[in-house]
């Protein structure tokens, strides 16, 4: 007698059945995989409508797991992906190591997380109050309605990125990366002088730089209001792109990579010293004599590159 054969697809349908049929009696550890397992199944097209897509038995898990977080917990789960659920009650999860609820609108109290370690609450835009968690050590809170941050300040990685709402930065000179990219209403950034890795993208209102010559990293590509870099020679990363009214960038040439791409900058001359220079899109420069040393150069899209010998 010939043995049908099963194909890896049949297979992996069966296996999904029973772990749907069997789903409430499941080890907790088995719990812990199980939204992992409906993961990789994603190209898994069912043949029959007894099985629900695997998209649906992803959900399926986590609504059943919210009733088992307590036998997780109790089992020292060392991480928990809850993001896009409609997780509300996140209380029980405070000494999780990693706990991801990005896009969980129905998250508003986040106050027993303060023990987590990296914490991602982007997209909870019902979360205001943010004050139990300076404790965490990387906290992603971008695209939230937070307005008060002035407890971060011993946060070592924080995200901010697209708070629309926050305005006071001045509590965040202690963070070690920050990200504040279209955080339309922050001006003042005198106090993050002390910041390693910084991104201002996109932060409009920003026209003081000033105090920022210190940071290694600093991003400041879409800042159109800021003119005078001068004081930012020392930064060994800068970005400044879309900065199109930039004065002059002759005290730069001791950053080590520079983005001038798409400003006015016409007289480059200075910057022979620069290690990695991309001057793509920028139309007014015409003489790149004195970068022959750089060593990765970007000139695309440069009507110099004509005249390049």
């Amino acid at each position: 007698m010939k043995r049908r054969r099963i194909d890896s697809s049949s297979r992996a349908e069966t296996a999904l059945c029973v772990l749907l049929e069997h789903a409430e009696r499941l080890d907790a550890h088995v719990f812990a995989t199980f939204a992992c397992v409906c993961k990789r199944l994603a190209a898994v097209q069912p043949r029959r409508s007894l099985v629900p897509a695997p998209e649906q038995a992803a959900a399926l898990y986590l609504r059943r797991g919210e009733a088992h977080v307590e036998r997780l917990l109790a089992q020292s789960v060392h991480r928990i992906d809850l993001s896009f659920t409609n997780v509300a009650d996140v209380s029980a999860l405070g000494a999780v190591h990693a706990l991801f609820l990005r896009g969980n609108a129905n998250i508003a109290d986040v106050s027993a997380l303060g023990g987590v370690h990296t914490l991602d609450l982007g997209r909870c835009r019902n979360i205001a109050d943010v004050s139990a968690l300076g404790s965490v050590h990387a906290l992603d809170l971008s695209c939230t309605n937070v307005a008060d941050v002035s407890a971060l300040g011993r946060v070592h990685t924080l995200n901010l990125g697209g708070c629309v709402n926050i305005a006071d930065v001045s509590a965040l000179g202690g963070v070690h990366t920050l990200m504040l990219g279209w955080c339309m209403n922050v001006t003042d950034v005198s106090a993050l002088g002390s910041v390693h890795t910084l991104d201002l993208s996109s932060c409009e209102n920003i026209t003081d730089v000033s105090a920022l010559g210190s940071v290694h990293m600093l991003n400041l590509s879409g800042c159109e209001n800021v003119t005078d870099v001068s004081a930012l020679g020392s930064v060994h990363t800068l970005s400044l792109r879309f900065c199109r009214y930039i004065a002059g960038v002759s005290a730069l040439g001791g950053v080590h990579a520079l983005d001038l791409g798409y400003t006015n900058v016409e007289d480059v001359s200075a910057l022979g010293g620069v290690h990695i220079l991309s001057l793509d899109c920028c139309w007014h420069v015409e003489d790149v004599s004195a970068l022959g040393l750089v060593r990765r150069l970007t000139l695309a899209d440069s009507t110099v590159v004509e005249r390049v010998s």
